[in-house]
């Protein structure tokens, strides 16, 4: 729960920085690390350069582009 608050609230302030919750990281193929886990923090931050990794290299093509420009003219907008 603290990892999406947080990558939510990043993502408020930085809206280049990706959101970590189950439903971005199962398309992407990525987990978060169990809350026991050993270096569970260095773990996280693995987590979020894979996720911008992903995202970056999804921006790289045309069609996502043209997909990301859609969804701000059809839900940036709204509140």
């Amino acid at each position: 729960m603290f990892t999406t608050l947080s990558s939510k609230l990043a993502a408020t302030i930085h809206p280049e920085q990706p959101v970590i919750d189950k439903f971005v990281l199962k398309n992407v193929g990525l987990k978060r690390p169990y809350p026991k886990a050993k270096n569970r923090d260095g773990n996280l931050v693995k987590v979020h350069e894979s996720l911008l990794s992903e995202i970056t290299e999804f921006l790289q093509h045309d069609n996502d582009k043209y997909l990301v420009q859609k969804f701000k003219k059809n839900f940036h907008q709204q509140t």
